[in-house]
């Protein structure tokens, strides 16, 4: 009885602690918030979708870490009331490492992830019916993914229009904030920026990647139209992926 009673004098406290570290979090989140959207130039609709989803993407990606580790090295038993007061009764010992999160090794971001990001405008289509969002003034456009690292791994950015054709050689690629080689390829429709993404064994959280132009222009400073909008590259999607394998030639000998 004794052992019961405190138990339960364990789960109560437990849970007060609990209450209070998520008061503590959403003060510390909205302030947070609030300066973020304060100091936004733009619109401060896009400043609070963009900071919230990176919060969100954080405690994602935490909570995968977690549920992955308890998978894996704990045999754990609930009942309903242990659910309902958040407690869990852990049985045995740990007898092996932990496991990482089984992370993607492919990512597609495409206009409508575009929304969040600052730096990019609203959504337009060629043509063709292609979609493709213009990067604004600033000439660094960050992109982010949880991608696995546990092998080498590729970007690819494919182009539907540069506001200057010939800065194209001259954009830059930065991974985690380290310069990275980068090429301009033809994919058959489209040119694209592909950047190799250097492996990083036990990397688990976001990578981030950054592409850095030259400069922007407006299409009315260039006489190409009376549009004002300083204008970087029109991005079509932003992929990661595993790198391609290149194909073996045969050659027959006579």
């Amino acid at each position: 009885m004794k052992r019961a009673h405190k138990d339960n004098e364990r789960i109560l406290s437990d849970i007060k602690h609990f209450k209070a570290m998520v008061a503590n979090e959403s003060a510390q989140l909205r302030k947070d918030i609030t300066q973020h959207v304060s100091r936004s130039e733009g619109d401060s609709t896009e400043a609070l979708i963009e900071r919230v989803s990176e919060h969100l993407a954080k405690l994602n990606a935490r909570m995968q870490i977690v549920e992955t580790v308890l998978a894996s090295e704990l045999p754990v038993n609930r009942s309903v009331g242990d659910q309902l007061t958040n407690t869990i009764e852990v049985q045995g010992s740990r007898s092996q490492p932990a496991a990482l999160p089984n992370l993607s090794k492919k990512v597609i971001l495409n206009t409508q992830h575009f929304a969040t990001n600052t730096n990019m405008d609203k959504a337009e289509l060629t043509d063709t019916g292609l979609s493709y969002c213009w990067t604004k003034s600033n000439p660094i456009t960050n992109f982010k993914a949880l991608i696995s690292r546990e092998q080498p791994m590729q970007i690819k950015v494919r182009l539907v229009s540069l506001i200057k054709e010939d800065m194209k050689q001259d954009i830059k690629v930065l991974v985690d904030g380290n310069v990275v080689s980068s090429k301009i390829e033809f994919d058959g429709t489209l040119d694209c920026l592909v950047a190799e993404i250097p492996e990083s064994k036990g990397k688990v959280d976001e990578t981030k990647v950054a592409v850095q132009l030259p400069n922007t222009f407006s299409p009315q400073e260039l006489g190409k139209s009376p549009d004002e909008r300083k204008l970087g590259i029109a991005i079509n999607i932003v992929e990661f992926n595993e790198p391609e394998k290149k194909k073996k030639r045969f050659f027959s000998f006579r």
